[in-house]
């Protein structure tokens, strides 16, 4: 079944990379390297290992607050 949605995607023009099981699913969520960003399927695979799911955590909540709106009004008052 992988192997036939990989074939659709790789069908339509985008690079298949096959992330593990649906339990491994936290490598490529918030907060870890191969989320969001744009990677080639070389680069991604590593990017899928370097993936650490004591640390995402911690990494999403600090973009969070570091892009919310009262963090940047803060930065646009000290400007």
């Amino acid at each position: 079944m992988k192997q036939i949605a990989m074939e659709l995607v790789e069908a339509t023009g985008f690079d298949a990379v096959d992330a593990g099981s649906i339990e491994g699913s936290w490598r490529i969520q918030t907060g870890n390297p191969g989320y969001c960003i744009e990677l080639t399927v070389e680069q991604l695979k590593p990017a899928l290992l370097l993936a650490d799911r004591e640390i995402a955590p911690k990494r999403r909540d600090a973009g969070c607050r570091s892009s919310s709106p009262s963090a940047i009004n803060t930065t646009m008052m000290i400007l």
